[in-house]
C-alpha cells in the first residue's frame, strides 16, 4: 500500500468514525425517554397548535452540553406529570438546529429554550417563554399550577349515602359539607340560589383538591351532631379532613364573602379544627335525591 492509498484510507476512516460518532451522539440525544414527545417540523402544529391540551416544548440542539444536562431533568418531569394524573400537560422536545426554520419562528436564540403553549387551539403568537425553576419538580409544579387553571371546578353534590360520601371525599384534602335548610323553611329558588352560592365558592377554589357534599337539616342528624352543627340555625357549613378525623366548623355569614373567608383561612392553615369524637364518621342515612321541586305545602280548609 502506497503512501497516498494509506492517506485515503486514514482520511475515509476518520469520516467513518466520526460520522458513526455523531449519528450516536444525535440518536441518543433524539431518544427521549419518560412521556416526552419527538417533535418534527411534519408532526409540530398539528400535535401542539391543534391541540386542546398544555404544552412545554424543549427547543433544544443535540450538541449543547446544557441542552444534555436537562434532558434527564425534562423526562424524569414527564413521568411524575404523568404519575400526578395531570393529562392536559404535554411536554415534548424539537431538535431546533434540524429544524431552524421553528427556532426562527419561536424566536430561539439559545439552547437549551423551553416554550409553553396554552390550553385551547393556538397560533404561533401564544408561545410564551417558561421562566419557572428547571428541575423535574419546579417543572411538575408548574404543570399543577397550570392544570389548575384549565380545571373545571368540582360538582357541588347532594350525600344521599355512604357512596357518595366516599366517593367524593376519600380522595379529597378537604370535604366541604354544607347543611341546608329543609325545603318547608326554603324552596327550591332559596335553595339552588344556596347551591349557586356554593358553586361560586368551589370555582374560587378549584385548584385545591376539595369536594364539596350538601344535605338537608335533619337528614343525617348524627353527622350534624358529630360535626357539633344544629345550635347555629341554618344554612351551616363544616370542612372535614377525613384522613386527620378532624373538622373546622364555620361560625360566620353563609354568605359567598363569609365562606370564602372560612375556606381561605383554612387554605392558609388558620382556621381551628376539632378531632371527631369517634374514630370514625357516623354512618350515612340513605336518603332520596333532591327532585329540584318545591315541597307541596299542605291546604288547610279555611271553614270551621
Amino acid at each position: 500500500m502506497n503512501q497516498v492509498t494509506r492517506l485515503l484510507s486514514i482520511t475515509l476512516l476518520i469520516s467513518i468514525t466520526t460520522s458513526a460518532l455523531f449519528t450516536t451522539l444525535t440518536l441518543a440525544h433524539d431518544d427521549w425517554g419518560g412521556n416526552v414527545v419527538v417533535l418534527t417540523e411534519s408532526n409540530f402544529d398539528k400535535k401542539v397548535l391543534d391541540s386542546d391540551d398544555i404544552w412545554l416544548v424543549n427547543f433544544y440542539a443535540p450538541w449543547c452540553p446544557h441542552c444534555k444536562n436537562l434532558k434527564p431533568v425534562f423526562e424524569e418531569a414527564s413521568r411524575a406529570i404523568k404519575k400526578a394524573g395531570l393529562k392536559s400537560i404535554k411536554l415534548g422536545a424539537i431538535d431546533a438546529s434540524e429544524y431552524q426554520s421553528y427556532a426562527q419562528k419561536y424566536g430561539i436564540k439559545g439552547f437549551p429554550t423551553l416554550k409553553y403553549f396554552p390550553a385551547g387551539p393556538k397560533t404561533q403568537d401564544d408561545a410564551k417563554d417558561y421562566d419557572n425553576d428547571r428541575s423535574s419538580q419546579g417543572i411538575l409544579q408548574w404543570a399543577k399550577t397550570k392544570s389548575a387553571e384549565v380545571r373545571p371546578p368540582p360538582e357541588v353534590t347532594q350525600m344521599i349515602s355512604e357512596k357518595t360520601l366516599k366517593e367524593s371525599c376519600e380522595n379529597a384534602q378537604l370535604c366541604v359539607i354544607s347543611v341546608l335548610p329543609q325545603l318547608f323553611d326554603c324552596q327550591s329558588k332559596c335553595r339552588n340560589r344556596y347551591i349557586e352560592r356554593l358553586k361560586e365558592v368551589a370555582k374560587t377554589f378549584k385548584s385545591k383538591q376539595w369536594a364539596y357534599l350538601w344535605i338537608e337539616a335533619n337528614a343525617q342528624p348524627e353527622l350534624e351532631k358529630a360535626m357539633d352543627i344544629g345550635g347555629f340555625g341554618y344554612p351551616a357549613m363544616a370542612a372535614v379532613n377525613i384522613r386527620k378525623m378532624a373538622y373546622s366548623l364555620m361560625r360566620g355569614s353563609f354568605s359567598t364573602e363569609g365562606i370564602t373567608e372560612f375556606l381561605k383561612e383554612l387554605s392558609y392553615g388558620q382556621g381551628k379544627s376539632a378531632p371527631f369524637k369517634s374514630a370514625k364518621l357516623p354512618d350515612i342515612v340513605k336518603t332520596e335525591p333532591w327532585d329540584g321541586k318545591d315541597l307541596e305545602l299542605p291546604k288547610f280548609d279555611d271553614e270551621l
